[in-house]
Formats: structure tokens, sequence, C-alpha cells
């Protein structure tokens, strides 16, 4: 009889430490992952700053050449205001 409970008491000690170091595993596996995360989060966020600076810098080049653009327009349309109004007073001083 008193080798059955040793044996028994033997199991129970056996399981008891099995199913700790399957807790310590566990443990292990999650503190791993969640270091994973952190990295893959910080990777993210490099990523996503990159876009942002790639955007605001997109955004000031759109704006130089809109810019340039509104010159380049607004200086054709003062040569074409000129051209009339020179025209204009040639066919004033015509009459």
């Amino acid at each position: 009889m008193k080798k059955v409970v040793y044996l028994g008491l033997a199991l129970l000690f056996s399981m008891a430490v099995s199913a700790q170091e399957t807790e310590k595993k566990a443990e292990k596996k999650v503190n791993e992952a969640k270091k994973e995360m952190k990295q893959d989060m910080k990777k993210a966020d490099k990523k996503m700053d990159k876009a942002a600076k790639d955007m605001k810098s997109d955004a000031k080049d759109m704006k130089a050449d809109m810019k340039s653009e509104a010159k380049d327009m607004k200086k054709k349309a003062d040569k074409k205001a000129d051209k009339m109004t020179s025209d204009v007073k040639e066919e004033i001083n015509k009459k």
C-alpha cells in the first residue's frame, strides 16, 4: 500500500514539475512574441514616419510647382493684357 501511495505522490510531483516547465515555456514564448510585436511596431512606426515625411516633401514640391505655374500664367496673362491694351491704343490713335 505504501508503494502505491509513494508512486501516486511521485506521479503527482512529476506532473507538477511538468506543469511548471510547460508554464515556463509558455511564458517564454509569450515574452518572445511580445518582443517581436514591439519590434514590428517600431518598424511600422518608422515606415509611417518615413511615409509622412515623404508626403510632406511631396506636398511642398507640389506647392512650389503650383506657385511657379501660377507665376507663369500671370506673366502670360499680363503680356496678353498689355498686348490688348497696346492694340486698343493703336486703334484709338488710328481713328
